[in-house]
């Protein structure tokens, strides 16, 4: 009976230290998540705050270089003439210093309206008379000012400057247009940051087949497999499997989402994303933000290691406490009233408890003392009841 008793006793608080760790567990999983919420949150808006940056700088370096070649007279007169080999080489010079010292590039020769074709293009001179249909160019057409923005191409990103070229009267000959691609962005921001970032876009902006052209003249795998609806770009982490971004574009909010985390290996990442948009505001791609969070991991995991340890500890410490209570301030008492009542028995009382087997246990030693009692007490009643009924019978001597 008293290890009964004392296994009830153990099982309820055991059951309870059991209860408080999963609750306390709940709470710390639920801050761990809040942590990584707001260091991921943190990861997204110093990326948007530093693209945001790189962007306008370069516009402006951009529109500096533009105004530059745009003034050369030389330059005006061979555009003008429709020279194409010679204003290649006269502009050749110039369009290395920018690729060299500013990340240039891409340099166009562009015609206005209503041809608006490629007349040159100084990266793949053999390659002209396209149509112009990006977003800076029209925007530059439409104000006959400087047109600027992001544009996604058939293959790839860039930061546009467009603005038009004119001849000493002040006449419109066509367009001007530099090209950056972004990739530099993502570098200049992992190296400020040491976040990673990739570079996404939806496949249904792109061209398949001259992202395969593109990809083999990098002497790049083709990846357009990799993912159903994106298409990865460019990224600074080795890993493309950590990109994995799984949704549209056009759902991402201005200030970025939350993507959850990513383990490999013993590295965990906190992943987010926000949107890249065009010239005219339009949702053309993503940038995928990484933060190592591995040292919070394993804070966050010690701190749950500890708080199961202490846990245990705690429940020994309240196991021993409670069975001790138990046996001194229960148990004990107990023991003392049973032999207290087992030295005054007499008569049939003392038959009845010595029937019952003299327990150990001091409860049950109390039990069978009672149940000796009240068996007692009942027979007492019976004899009594039964004297009464007898004189009745006889009546009075």
């Amino acid at each position: 009976m008293i290890g009964s008793i004392r296994m009830r006793l153990a099982v309820i608080v055991a059951a309870c230290v059991v209860a408080g760790a999963a609750v306390l567990l709940a709470v710390v999983g639920r801050a761990y998540e809040g942590i990584l919420g707001v260091v991921t949150d943190h990861a997204i808006k110093v990326a948007r705050e530093s693209f945001v940056r790189l962007e306008h700088s370069d516009a402006e370096k951009m529109g500096a270089a533009l105004d530059a070649i745009a003034s050369r007279r030389d330059l005006q007169e061979l555009f003008a003439k429709r020279d194409r080999d010679a204003l290649y080489s006269a502009t050749l010079p110039l369009f290395e210093q920018l690729k060299s010292e500013y990340g240039i590039t891409h340099l166009y020769f562009e015609d206005p309206e209503p041809e608006s074709t490629v007349f040159l293009r100084m990266h793949r001179p053999e390659q002209w008379g396209d149509r112009v249909t990006r977003s800076t160019y029209l925007k530059a057409v439409e104000s006959k000012q400087v047109g600027v923005g992001l544009d996604l191409g058939k293959t790839a990103f860039a930061l546009r400057v467009v603005k038009p070229m004119k001849d000493a009267d002040g006449r419109i000959i066509g367009y001007l247009e530099l090209g950056e691609e972004i990739h530099e962005f993502l570098e200049v921001m992992h190296e400020t940051t040491g976040d990673d970032y990739a570079l996404v876009a939806p496949k249904r902006l792109m061209n398949r087949e001259a992202w395969a052209e593109v990809r083999a003249y990098q002497g790049l795998p083709d990846n357009w497999e990799d993912d159903e609806n994106t298409v990865l770009i460019d990224a600074t982490t080795d890993d493309p499997s950590l990109v994995g971004f799984a949704r549209d574009v056009e759902d991402l909010p201005d200030g970025g989402v939350t993507l959850g985390r990513e383990v490999r290996g013993t590295s965990v990442y906190a992943r987010g994303a926000f949107p890249v948009k065009d010239a005219v505001n339009r949702p053309v791609g993503a940038i995928v933000v990484l933060r190592d969070v591995t040292e919070v991991d394993a804070g966050m995991r010690t701190t749950r290691m500890s708080i199961v340890l202490a846990l245990g500890v705690l429940l020994v410490v309240l196991l021993g406490l409670t069975l001790w209570s138990m046996d001194v301030l229960v148990m004990s008492r107990l023991t003392r009233i049973a032999a207290r009542l087992e030295g005054a028995l007499r008569g049939p009382v003392l038959r009845v408890y010595e029937d019952a087997g003299h327990p150990s246990d001091p409860l049950a030693r109390v039990e069978a003392l009672s149940h000796a009692l009240v068996e007692e007490a009942d027979d007492e009643d019976a004899r009594v009841d039964s004297t009464g009924d007898a004189r009745d019978r006889t009546g009075p001597m």
